[in-house]
């Protein structure tokens, strides 16, 4: 008889589209697959390949909706992974293996720092799912400390924090040294929102390099903040599909020619887009918010500014950065290191199987 765990699992967005909430579900199915010390079984409608895709349009022209399994789907399993799907584990059915809930934000937590209009159901569906789990997993130790403050402190024993890992299909190699910033500094800003995000200030640190004398080029993916047509210090590319390979190689490519990646973001629980930046030895300049210093250790993979940080702070820590090519050099390379290990999916399986084995 196998000694290995045996595990479900089981989610509400499709995990094998790599669109499909940002394509996190399928990052850690396919990380869970890879760990050999698991048997894993994926649960509910979802499959695999032409046939999968032809059934996941029909079910989404029906608007059908994912539901608990029965629990003779789930006979033989220890536990069930359940990534940012809180209603499947407050459906916790009877005799069922244990739920592990995992997600990376609290309702009240998006209301307070997205502005998000989330109805008060939402905290009770949260309350149940962790009430319900036998385990509920925070992508930050900051979200994890905050659930227990939210949902009392007789849930602590059962929550723990793992950091999600980098959306990408392979960590790339360790990169060459990045070319020294000329003739310009390359920047680089992902998000879909230009303002939550902080692209203005992002645009501001630009301009501010710019006229100190360090040419600086910004180039933004994921949204078109309006108004920045023509300009020779900024490019502008709306959105990239990552199931496409040419615009998945172009997002890589940006990643690898960036001297920094900023994101001076206003809300934000744990962006794995530092990740992204890091897998290509870029050093990651963030705000210091939500589960950001989960991701970020200051002075290997980057550094974090004050929320309310503007562009002329951004810049002046970009311009000291810059100032001594080999420590530059030598962060490019910690942020490499640091990502790989930590800062992966595979990583990330590999805490939650421990987490899970020493339950």
């Amino acid at each position: 008889m196998s000694d290995r765990l045996r595990l479900g699992f089981l989610c509400a967005h499709d995990p094998y589209d790599r669109n499909s909430f940002s394509g996190t579900p399928s990052y850690m199915l396919d990380a869970l697959q890879r760990c050999g010390s698991v048997e894993l079984r994926v649960l509910g409608p979802w499959r695999p390949g032409l046939w999968g895709r032809i059934l996941r349009k029909l079910r989404k022209r029906m608007g059908a909706k994912v539901g608990v399994p029965r629990a003779s789907e789930m006979a033989g399993l220890d536990w069930v992974i359940i990534p940012v799907s809180s209603h499947l584990v407050a459906a916790h059915p009877e005799g069922a293996p244990g739920f592990v809930h995992v997600t990376d934000a609290t309702p009240q937590f998006l209301r307070d720092f997205y502005n998000y209009d989330i109805p008060p159901e939402s905290d009770k569906g949260e309350a149940a799912a962790i009430g319900h789990a036998a385990k509920v997993i925070y992508s930050s130790d900051f979200m994890a400390r905050r659930a227990i403050s939210e949902f009392g402190a007789q849930y602590a024993p059962r929550i723990h924090a793992v950091s999600f890992g980098l959306n990408l299909e392979t960590l790339p190699p360790p990169p060459e040294p990045k070319p020294a910033p000329q003739p310009f500094l390359q920047l680089l800003f992902v998000g879909r929102d230009w303002q939550r995000k902080g692209g203005d200030v992002a645009l501001a640190a630009t301009e501010a390099l710019n006229r100190r004398g360090i040419p600086t080029r910004l180039t933004v993916i994921g949204c078109d903040p309006g108004g920045l047509d023509g300009r020779a210090d900024i490019e502008v590319i709306p959105f990239l599909d990552k199931n496409r390979p040419e615009d998945y190689a172009r997002l890589t490519r940006a990643f690898a020619e960036a001297h920094f990646f900023i994101l001076p973001t206003r809300a934000d629980c744990t962006p794995m887009v530092v990740a992204e930046a890091n897998a290509y030895g870029t050093p990651v300049l963030i705000s210091d918010i939500g589960g950001i210093s989960s991701l970020i250790e200051p002075g290997q993979n980057g550094e974090m500014l004050p929320p309310d940080a503007d562009g002329n702070a951004y810049a002046d820590r970009i311009a000291a950065l810059i100032a001594d090519p080999q420590a530059f050099e030598a962060l490019c390379a910690s942020s490499y290191a640091w990502c790989r290990d930590h800062l992966t999916w595979d990583a990330w399986a590999n805490d939650i199987v421990k987490t899970l084995e020493t339950s």
